[in-house]
C-alpha cells in the first residue's frame, strides 16, 4: 500500500493552497494595465514608471498565463482518467473568452492595444506545453525567441519595403 493511503496524505496539494508570489504578480500586471490604459500619452515618456507600464503589462499576463497552466495541470489530478480532457475544456473556454471579447473590443474606436486576442491564442497553446518536461519547454522558449527576432526583422524590413513602394 503506498506511503500517501497510510498517511492520509494527498500527492498533489489541495486547490486551496495558494501561492502568494503568483497573486502579487497578478495584481502588479493589473496595476500596470490600469496605468497603461488611463495616464496621459504626453506622461508615457522613455525614462518614466509609467512608460514602463506600455512594456511590462501584456509579457507579465503572457507568463502569468503559463504559470496558470501549469498550476490549473498540476492540481488536475493527471493520473485520474479524463483530466487531461477536462483541464483542457476548461482551458478551451477561458481562451475562447479572452478571444471573443478581444474581437468586440477591437470594433470599438480608442487608443489602447487590445493584446486580448493574442492572450486567448497564447491561452490554447500554453495548455498543451504544461505537461512537458521542464528542458523541452526551455529548450523551446529560447528556440520561439532566437527564432522570433529573425522573423520580426525580417518582417520590418518588409513592411519598410512595402511602405516605400
Amino acid at each position: 500500500m503506498p506511503e500517501a493511503a497510510l498517511t492520509g496524505q494527498r500527492s498533489v496539494p489541495s486547490t486551496g493552497a495558494r501561492d502568494v508570489a503568483v497573486d502579487v504578480a497578478r495584481g502588479v500586471a493589473l496595476i500596470s494595465m490600469l496605468v497603461a490604459h488611463t495616464s496621459p500619452a504626453a506622461a508615457r515618456t522613455s525614462g518614466t514608471i509609467l512608460y514602463l507600464s506600455e512594456w511590462l503589462t501584456a509579457p507579465l499576463f503572457a507568463t502569468l498565463i503559463g504559470m496558470g497552466s501549469w498550476l490549473g495541470w498540476r492540481r488536475a489530478r493527471p493520473g485520474i482518467p479524463k483530466a487531461r480532457g477536462r483541464f483542457l475544456a476548461g482551458v478551451a473556454v477561458r481562451a475562447f473568452a479572452l478571444i471573443g471579447i478581444g474581437l468586440l473590443l477591437g470594433r470599438r474606436d480608442h487608443q489602447v492595444v487590445i493584446v486580448l486576442v493574442y492572450l486567448g491564442v497564447l491561452t490554447l497553446i500554453a495548455a498543451p506545453v504544461a505537461w512537458l518536461p521542464t528542458g523541452v519547454v526551455a529548450l523551446t522558449g529560447i528556440a520561439a525567441t532566437v527564432i522570433g527576432s529573425f522573423l520580426r526583422t525580417d518582417l520590418v524590413s518588409l513592411e519598410q519595403m512595402g511602405a516605400q513602394e
